[in-house]
């Protein structure tokens, strides 16, 4: 870290001599401006050039391989990367905040690619990888795995209208979306079960979100900085919502809350001024500070209650609690509706169960009624059979025979 914050360094040339730098070696240097790297540099480490505010661009020498962490995090005049050919890890948040970057043409072998390399970089347009890489593609400006498991990032000013995510990704890493400004609607498989951080901030023409069925969490600052975000559909699965994930969202009129749900992290609701009721399942069990009910004033540094916000609460709960001690209007389900509740579930039941024994004891008494009536049409048959089998003439034959045999005796 030879030149840590040396604050007021303009330029530096790094002569041919020179094949190794230190760790962040240029750290926070915020005038530097120009920089010439000459030479047989293996890598460009951790932090090299963090928070140089005024780098435009820097010409990495075709010898270099690897691209550390934060090795231009904070760059944020920084216009053009050309990412040589022969680097093939780039690794975590190497070029976050690095909001002026318009392309980003990612060299054939790459390999690696560490979590939040290119957050925040909200002026790109496109994205190109050869097709030969066999770890990545790129497929509509969005950077996948080769197995579209998961989605890495994506160029926001490539993105428009609806996007559907394939039903193959698993995983979205955090900011993918971010400052997709043209997104209007997002189609999320349901084989995700986190919407990471701050995965879909400052979509701002994004208007409605499902959350699928499988989602158990919703990270920080999700779908925060939404303006014309006006209804959210949460699933049944959800268990925990994260710090800030709805903040700002000004046009959010209704977001419903389901029974699986513990955990509402603080100021997830801050300045959704247009909410003006919720109701909380009685199963929450936290909820953060300024989650609902407020908006930000003095550029965030305190909040204020927002005029006819109400919330709906069951009695005793934890949002009760919330309620009361933040001066939040609320209205609690009392205890005496569910008493009543019960009792008209007991009388019912009663009433099921009398008519129940009513039915069997008639059935009961039928039975030996029906079983006479059923005995006599029996009888009734056998003699009918009889006569029958007999017939009228034959009977008074047999009476002339037996007359006859009595007068010859």
């Amino acid at each position: 870290a030879a030149f840590m914050n040396c604050y007021s360094l303009e330029e530096i040339n790094i002569s041919g001599e020179i094949d190794t730098l230190g760790e962040c070696v240029f750290w926070n240097c915020a005038m530097l401006d120009g920089v010439e790297l000459k030479g047989e540099l293996q890598s460009i480490p951790s932090g090299t050039f963090y928070n140089c505010q005024l780098l435009t661009g820097v010409d990495i020498p075709e010898s270099v391989t690897y691209i550390g962490a934060s090795a231009f995090d904070n760059c944020i005049t920084m216009e053009k990367i050309e990412i040589p050919e022969s680097v093939t890890i780039i690794d975590a948040n190497a070029f976050r905040n690095c909001y002026l970057i318009d392309k980003l043409n990612l060299p054939p072998g790459l390999t690696g690619i560490g979590g939040g390399a290119f957050i925040n970089c909200y002026n790109l347009s496109e994205i190109t990888l050869a097709e030969s890489n066999s770890v990545y593609t790129v497929e509509n400006n969005i950077l996948y795995d080769k197995q579209k498991t998961t989605i890495l990032t994506s160029a926001p000013l490539a993105i428009s209208g609806k996007v559907e995510i394939p039903r193959t990704v698993k995983t979205i890493q955090a900011y993918a979306f971010a400052g997709c400004t043209e997104l209007e609607a997002i189609d999320i498989p349901a084989s995700i079960s986190v919407i990471d951080e701050g995965t879909f901030s400052y979509c701002s023409s994004l208007t409605e979100v499902k959350v699928p069925d499988g989602v158990k969490e919703i990270g920080v600052m999700a779908f925060s900085n939404c303006d014309k975000l006006v209804k959210v559909k949460l699933p049944a699965t959800l268990n925990t919502i994260g710090q800030m994930a709805f903040y700002h969202n000004t046009s959010l009129e209704s977001v419903n809350f389901m029974g699986a749900l513990k955990s509402i992290g603080d100021g997830a609701f801050l300045d959704c001024h247009s909410l003006k009721s919720v109701t909380i399942p009685k199963n929450v069990e936290t909820i953060g500070q300024y989650a609902f009910g407020y908006k930000s004033v003095n550029d965030g540094q305190s909040a204020v209650l927002i005029a006819d916000f109400v919330m709906n609460v069951i009695e005793g709960s934890s949002a009760e609690k919330y309620a009361k001690s933040n001066d939040v209007d609320y209205k609690a389900a009392d205890s005496g509706l569910k008493k009543v509740v019960f009792i008209v579930i007991c009388v019912g039941a009663v009433i099921l169960i009398s008519v129940i024994v009513v039915v069997i004891v008639r059935k009961d008494k039928k039975k030996p009624e029906t079983e006479a009536k059923k005995v006599e049409e029996e009888e009734a048959i056998d003699e009918e059979g009889y006569e029958s089998i007999l017939g009228d003439g034959e009977s008074s034959e047999n009476e002339e025979y037996i007359a006859e045999e009595s007068e010859d005796e």
